[in-house]
Parts: structure tokens; C-alpha cells; sequence
């Protein structure tokens, strides 16, 4: 499906996947951690367990260092996908979860 895409936009997503770090803010001088610890807002992370971009491990260590983060696993192999709405079993998982994350 990417094949509609521009060329420039690709790069721009991959160079956005390999140089985004929320340590690089100024203030915190690549400390990866501490701005994580620094976020204040009540955040609902939702990860894929087959995501292949993004590993849940990772991820798992960045939820963990969010002191507001609800972190919630996404039971698919749709991996990557999971929030693209092609599963309604997915569909309904992630809809479940946002209702009761904003209410």
C-alpha cells in the first residue's frame, strides 16, 4: 500500500522512527528517562504484543518510567496494524479500553 506514497514522505517516517527520542529535548540533555519521568498528564499507552516497529519490551520500558501511564497490551497478531481497524476483535479491545480509560 505504500507504493501511493511519496518517496520524501517515507523518509521522513523512517528518519522520524530512528531519531525520535523524547530525551533529546533541550532540558534534558538525552536523558531519555527523565523525560519520561517528567510527563504529568494521565496517559493511556495501548501496545501491540506482535508489534515488529515497535517492541513491547521497549515500549514496556517507556510506560513504566510514565508515572501516569495505564499501560495496556493489545492481544492481536495483527502486530504493527492492531489499531488500524481491520479485526474487529481488536476494534472492540481498543475501544473498550479508551471508554474506560476517559470515563
Amino acid at each position: 500500500f505504500v507504493k501511493t506514497w511519496d518517496a520524501n514522505n517515507l523518509i521522513a517516517l523512517a528518519n522520524t522512527w530512528q531519531r525520535n527520542d523524547v530525551g533529546r529535548t533541550p532540558q534534558f540533555n538525552g536523558d531519555s528517562e527523565a523525560a519520561l519521568l517528567s510527563i504529568e498528564s494521565e496517559v493511556l499507552y495501548m501496545a501491540c504484543e506482535t508489534d515488529q516497529y515497535f517492541h513491547i519490551d521497549a515500549l514496556r520500558w517507556e510506560a513504566e518510567r510514565i508515572t501516569t501511564a495505564n499501560f495496556v497490551v493489545i492481544p492481536s497478531l495483527w502486530g504493527h496494524l492492531a489499531g488500524g481497524g481491520r479485526s474487529d476483535v481488536d476494534a472492540k479491545f481498543i475501544n473498550e479500553q479508551l471508554a474506560s480509560f476517559l470515563y
